[in-house]
């Protein structure tokens, strides 16, 4: 273990009442997530597992906190290490907020983001690291109070939501108009197929498919086995685009939470980028997502070329396509800390 991560893991020792880490008993952690109505997909131990995998160099040092004896909140914390510089993030992401069980008094919610406020000035004095935070300030209010003093520079960036109350007839009314009848045509080209097990067979073609499109393998084998590990624990599932001669030409794979589904990974043959399979890899993907009950759809983050930094032309490509299955926007802020 490396020093920052036992310095880290003193310091937090020090600073809150009691806490569990999540490498070391998921069921405190579970016990928290199964309780929350706040949790995204970020938050679930399967995703903080394949992100651990996916950093590869990366210590998880997630923590679920407890007030007089009982598990109240959970915390993704990932120490991040590339040559000598170490980097404390949530996943693969600035450092998100805590999520509470249900019912938590404001009190123990201020509480414990004070603590989270000074477990972070005392590692970042330690060990001279900038810290970042990344929050909804629409929602998170409070962090964003009891960080505010440390508060040097905010970036903001949309985030895409498609709200799934409404029945599905009228979803599909609320989609960008000419995605219609995209869907439409596609669903007389094609039988999508609906996956909530993924066998060796799938994975192995969900992967290889990957590195062709690629052009190289991007991620290790482990992160594949933990995403099949999702899908098969329901904790995901997978929408599949098949031609007549087998040959898998769609694939995307969405990921649940008590909070919401989100968009996890999508693969498509390149050779019929002209052809609706984006829209029917989502829309049944919506489809299955009202019939779970789910009722909110993260499609991802929307990068506009006039933001700074500016995104690539694909990110912006990739956001305009996104936004046409979404009906809300929110604003996630992206902070720099320094604290005094």
């Amino acid at each position: 273990m490396c020093d920052q991560s036992a310095l880290l893991q003193k310091i937090v020792e020090d600073t809150f009442t009691k806490v569990s880490y999540l490498k070391d008993n998921v069921l405190d952690w579970q016990a928290v997530l199964a309780t929350s109505h706040s949790a995204t997909s970020e938050y679930v131990a399967s995703t903080i597992h394949y992100h651990k995998a996916y950093l590869s160099t990366a210590t998880d040092l997630s923590i679920t906190i407890f007030e007089n004896n009982i598990p109240v909140a959970i915390w993704p914390l990932t120490l991040y290490q590339i040559g000598d510089i170490y980097t404390l993030q949530s996943n693969c992401k600035h450092i998100i907020p805590p999520v509470f069980v249900v019912n938590t008094s404001k009190k123990t919610i201020k509480k414990i983001y004070q603590q989270c406020f000074n477990s972070l000035k005392a590692f970042s004095a330690s060990t001279n690291n900038n810290i970042f935070l990344t929050y909804c300030p629409l929602t998170d209010v409070l962090w964003q109070r009891i960080f505010s003093p440390a508060i040097e520079a905010v970036n903001y960036q949309q985030f895409l939501i498609a709200d799934l109350s409404d029945d599905i007839v009228n979803i599909k009314k609320s989609f960008r108009k000419s995605y219609r009848s995209l869907i439409n045509k596609g669903m007389k080209l094609w039988q999508p197929q609906l996956h909530t097990h993924m066998s060796d067979d799938l994975l192995n073609q969900f992967r290889d498919f990957h590195i062709q499109v690629s052009g190289k393998e991007t991620r290790s084998f482990t992160t594949w086995k933990l995403q099949q590990k999702m899908v098969n624990n329901q904790e995901a599932f997978c929408i599949s685009i098949h031609d007549d001669n087998s040959k898998l030409i769609a694939i995307g794979l969405f990921n649940i939470s008590p909070l919401q589904a989100s968009y996890s990974v999508g693969v498509y043959d390149r050779e019929l980028f002209d052809l609706p399979l984006g829209h029917i890899i989502q829309f049944e993907a919506i489809t299955y997502m009202k019939k779970l009950g789910v009722q909110r759809y993260f499609l991802g983050h929307r990068s506009h070329l006039f933001e700074q930094p500016k995104p690539t032309e694909k990110e912006h490509s990739i956001g305009f396509f996104k936004e046409g299955f979404s009906n809300e926007i929110h604003i996630e802020a992206n902070v720099t800390l320094v604290f005094s």
